[in-house]
């Protein structure tokens, strides 16, 4: 996922104009390509990766920090500690979206950032604005519906950009945008084209692995995991399939 993000942004860390920052704080590190990215880019800043798993076993810069800790409890900073936090696809796995949004802006300082990157998805019962193909419609509203089941809120996790100009005077300025990233047929523009294959792979590797029996009893058999595996490699027009991404930064007043 990371590798399709960083084509997209032409090698960039993100769209958001940085300029120093000096402390920068990842929220749900996963791999830790992200944060390895940032302290190679910013070599005199202190990187910080919390996520409640262990991070792999990778080299990492000298200057990346590790804190293992559930994102769902308060963090273990004082307020107005971070230039930027940054989270990506974490929000749609949050309860309580807007809490949870609430308190990571207190802790990033005035004049700092907040960046925000979703991948949209959506439950069996909500029509997404763009094409999607009838079997990723099953299999991801399954998925979602299971998530949305488990106290997830995956709905205001795809609207980053109004969630974040809800909060008022916090910010000085919401800016970002929202993509249409085609999966299927994947992008001509070859930018969108690696973001699309990139996330396309990641989606597909959720729906594939072995799933719980809650997910299957929503429908994610293994029937449609095998027609979802399909889908992805069709030229019908019916297997259309594009999925809105959201990147946005808010910055701190």
């Amino acid at each position: 996922m990371t590798r399709g993000f960083r084509a997209y942004m032409d090698g960039k860390l993100t769209l958001a104009p940085l300029e120093n920052p000096k402390k920068i704080l990842e929220i749900g590190a996963g791999s830790g390509a992200w944060v390895i990215q940032a302290a190679e880019t910013y070599p005199d800043a202190e990187v910080v990766a919390v996520d409640v798993s262990d991070l792999p076993p990778r080299p990492f810069p000298s200057n990346v920090r590790f804190v293992k800790h559930n994102v769902i409890e308060p963090l273990p900073f004082e307020p107005e500690t971070f230039d930027v936090i940054h989270m990506r696809a974490l929000l749609i796995h949050l309860p309580d979206v807007r809490k949870h949004l609430a308190h990571f802006a207190t802790r990033v300082r005035p004049g700092g950032y907040l960046i925000v990157e979703e991948i949209s998805l959506f439950t069996s019962k909500t029509t997404p604005p763009t094409p999607q193909s009838a079997v990723y419609r099953k299999a991801w509203g399954a998925f979602v519906d299971h998530m949305h089941n488990n106290g997830q809120q995956t709905e205001l996790g795809n609207l980053p950009d109004q969630l974040l100009r809800d909060m008022g005077d916090v910010w000085e300025s919401v800016e970002g945008r929202t993509l249409e990233v085609p999966f299927n047929p994947l992008s001509d523009d070859p930018n969108l084209n690696i973001l699309g294959k990139s996330l396309r792979t990641s989606l597909m590797r959720a729906i594939m692995a072995e799933q719980i029996p809650e997910r299957v009893a929503l429908g994610l058999t293994p029937q449609l995991q095998e027609e979802y595996a399909r889908d992805h490699d069709s030229s019908d027009p019916a297997s259309t399939t594009i999925v809105p991404v959201r990147l946005y930064w808010a910055k701190k007043a």
